[in-house]
C-alpha cells in the first residue's frame, strides 16, 4: 500500500532501494515490478519535462542500478 502512495519517481526508486537493502523486497515483487516497468516505459529521450532524469546523477545511477 505504501508503494502506491508515493508519486515522485525519485522517492519510488529510493523506497525500492530501501526495501532491497532491508532484504524484504521479495514481499513486494509485483508492486516493484509494476513501478519499474512504468518508469522504464516512460523513458523519453530528449524530453526536458523530466529534469530529475537528466540533471541528477544520483537519480540516474539509482534508476540504472534498480533496472539492471
Amino acid at each position: 500500500m505504501m508503494l502506491h502512495k508515493v508519486v515522485d519517481p525519485i522517492e519510488q526508486l529510493e523506497l525500492i532501494d530501501i526495501l532491497q537493502r532491508l532484504g524484504i523486497s521479495y514481499h513486494f515483487e509485483e508492486e516493484i515490478k509494476k513501478i519499474l516497468e512504468g518508469l522504464y516505459n516512460n523513458i523519453d529521450h530528449g524530453s526536458d519535462t523530466d529534469t530529475w532524469k537528466t540533471k541528477n546523477l544520483y537519480a540516474t545511477a539509482l534508476k540504472f542500478r534498480l533496472l539492471r
